[in-house]
């Protein structure tokens, strides 16, 4: 799905042109990642918010890419500066999910409660792989 979503993103932000040869292979990617998702079971598995979410994520997460490279090529930000300014906006996004997540303990029949320290349960978000 990222692949799609690049491609999408950098035509419409970047301007940048597709060719037949690149057309072929965003199918063949996408088709063999599809059999491969379905060998594994892997929509048995994943809940439809999962799969919405997910497809958020990898869409937040691609353009994230595409606006990195926009502002390398049209904004000639050095790629120190970008890697500079992401590392510190993480550190305080993921400072303030530390602080929020280790201090709210949940009960043990919520289903997010996958995390047991001192005998107490906290919640695992498992949705933050699309913020980094």
């Amino acid at each position: 799905v990222d692949i799609i979503f690049i491609t999408l993103f950098a035509y419409f932000i970047l301007k940048s042109p597709l060719y037949k040869h690149q057309y072929l292979s965003i199918t063949m990617i996408v088709c063999s990642g599809l059999i491969l998702n379905a060998i594994h079971g892997i929509f048995a598995e994943l809940g439809f918010i999962d799969i919405i979410l997910n497809i958020f994520g990898d869409a937040v997460y691609s353009l994230m890419i595409v606006l990195k490279r926009y502002s390398m090529e049209c904004l000639f930000c050095s790629p120190y500066e970008i890697v500079f300014y992401e590392g510190v906006i993480s550190f305080i996004f993921f400072s303030i999910l530390l602080t929020v997540f280790t201090s709210v303990d949940v009960s043990e029949e919520n289903k997010n409660c996958r995390i047991h320290y001192n005998e107490k349960c906290y919640i695992h978000f498992h949705y933050l792989h699309f913020f980094y």
